[in-house]
């Protein structure tokens, strides 16, 4: 029974002085922390209670703060993260040197496009951009970019501290609390209803650095704003030596620390201190590079899409092309004024949708109806192809209807909801993901149904001239009967139609090589029959 109770009365000792290297007893280790801060100029505690200096220096930091809430409330309004983004890229570029940011003005979309808009080799000229931004982001990797990139997380530290909480702790020193009133007075408080507050400032000024670069950066952002919540250079400077006057000289981390500790009754505890984990020149980097290549895709369709304006006029002349419901050119300039992302198969799907309308109208397939249903194939399998092959050519249009149809409102390509997107996606990137997923997979099905209908409408056309040529022929080869079809009262004007638009079906073709995979186009004969 002895050795039991020597046991416990060791496990005791142990649990006594814990956290404590010379053994001291927890409540000699609080006391002495409350002797620190009673023999502090000025005295900030006393009998288990904060003095009223405290509050003075709390409101000295809330006055001294305020200005900088309305300067940098860009930084945490969901609003205006297309604001803060912009200042950001403004704020890491100009540690760039004047060569470097010529370089990267010349990656600007409007220089890319004028640029490529003159080469004879634009792919060359591709790959020379696409190098020199690789050379202009390797250069973030360099000591001068970090320092940078240091800065921003301090500024986004700093942000955190003037805004703060300061009234739910002011309050407490005065009820009667009033944020206009330069006057305020101040009681002392139980320093036991202070622990969360206190360690949540804690929390924010253990891990800000007051220095040159914190001044440089929020006065850099004050002359970019140009707007009434500017501040001048003198003032920030001002304000910010007040601050660190107070957080360095008085209110440091040692004296919040023993606060806490005294708060808590606990000399070991150890509060939380701030960590950004986002790099700013990290996320600079994607967002760069992204846009870049965003800003690549879009040339090169808009370049297609101009060069091909000849084609296209020569094949529909002064018609105009016809426009899909909801995947056209007007929701495609809000995608391009404020995200990365557009629709990039607007002009062929428009180019398929006129040459439904106008080549192949309902005489046509008529006629090919006519062919499968009567016509006498020699070659069975064929016959089997030819139908496949006119049925899936038939099938466009309802594809392309239930494409457009995929934009209504509760559909999977649902136009609202990307548009939606387009102005969440300022206070939220969560929401610009979702766009961006969005408006890639309706390229995709987009991409999908070019290239498939086309290959299909190519097979066909080859079909119709091995159907003209067999027609000319005295004894027929593929077709047994069709001079009969061919000439038939009901066919007659069917065929003529379709003989006299094989032009235009080999200049759709050969317009539409440029975003699908075919074959040689034949020219039709001109010969009549």
């Amino acid at each position: 029974m002895g050795i039991l109770q020597q046991l416990i009365d060791f496990v005791k000792s142990i649990l006594a002085g814990a956290g404590d290297k010379t053994g001291a007893p927890k409540k000699q280790q609080v006391k002495k922390l409350e002797i620190q801060l009673r023999q502090m100029q000025p005295p900030l505690y006393k009998n288990g209670e904060l003095l009223p200096a405290f509050g003075e220096l709390i409101f000295l930091l809330y006055t001294h703060t305020s200005p900088f809430c309305k300067l940098l409330s860009f930084m945490r309004s969901p609003e205006s993260l297309h604001i803060k983004n912009r200042i950001y890229d403004i704020l890491i570029q100009s540690g760039y040197s004047e060569n470097d940011r010529e370089k990267m003005a010349a990656l600007s979309y409007e220089a890319r496009k004028e640029k490529l808009e003159q080469s004879n080799n634009i792919q060359r000229d591709v790959e020379s951009q696409t190098h020199t931004l690789d050379q202009l982001l390797h250069i973030l990797r360099s000591s001068a970019f970090q320092q940078i990139d240091e800065a921003l997380k301090n500024l986004e530290i700093f942000y955190d501290l003037c805004s703060f909480n300061y009234v739910s702790l002011l309050s407490m020193f005065n009820p009667h609390f009033d944020p206009l009133d330069p006057q305020n007075t101040f009681i002392p408080v139980s320093i036991d209803k202070t622990a969360v507050q206190l360690c949540d400032l804690y929390y924010i000024t253990s891990a800000i650095e007051f220095n040159g670069a914190l001044a440089r950066v929020i006065i850099a952002i004050a002359s970019t704003l140009h707007n009434e919540k500017t501040m001048s250079a003198d003032d920030i400077v001002v304000h910010i030596k007040k601050i660190a006057a107070v957080l360095t000289k008085v209110l440091n981390t040692e004296t919040l620390k023993a606060c806490i500790r005294v708060s808590k009754d606990d000399p070991a505890f150890q509060p939380d201190t701030a960590f950004i984990k986002n790099s700013p020149l990290a996320e600079y980097a994607s967002r760069t590079r992204t846009r870049f290549q965003a800003d690549e895709q879009r040339m090169k369709v808009e370049l297609q899409d101009r060069q091909l304006e000849r084609e296209t006029k020569e094949l529909f002349g002064e018609t105009p092309l016809s426009v899909l419901s909801s995947y056209n050119e007007e929701n495609n300039k809000l995608l391009k004024r404020d995200t990365s992302v557009s629709f990039l198969w607007i002009t062929p799907m428009q180019i398929i949708k006129t040459f439904l309308n106008r080549y192949f109208e309902e005489q046509v397939k008529g006629l090919l109806n006519d062919i499968i249903l009567e016509g006498f194939f020699n070659n069975p399998e064929q016959k089997t192809d030819f139908a496949s092959t006119v049925y899936a050519c038939t099938d466009t249009e309802r594809i392309l209807k239930a494409f457009e149809e995929s934009f209504e409102r509760g559909g999977k390509n649902d136009i609202t909801l990307m548009i939606s997107y387009i102005s969440d996606g300022r206070k939220d990137p969560e929401f610009s993901r979702n766009l961006t997923n969005m408006v890639n997979n309706v390229n995709a099905e987009a991409k999908n149904f070019v290239q498939t209908q086309v290959s299909y409408f190519y097979d066909l056309y080859r079909y119709l001239l091995l159907l003209s040529d067999d027609a000319r022929k005295s004894v027929p080869e593929v077709l047994s009967n069709i001079k009969f079809l061919f000439t038939s009262s009901r066919n007659r004007s069917r065929v003529d139609f379709l003989e006299q638009s094989q032009p235009q079906w080999a200049a759709f073709l050969s317009v539409m090589k440029n975003y699908a995979v075919i074959g040689q186009i034949e020219a039709p004969r001109k010969e009549p029959r």
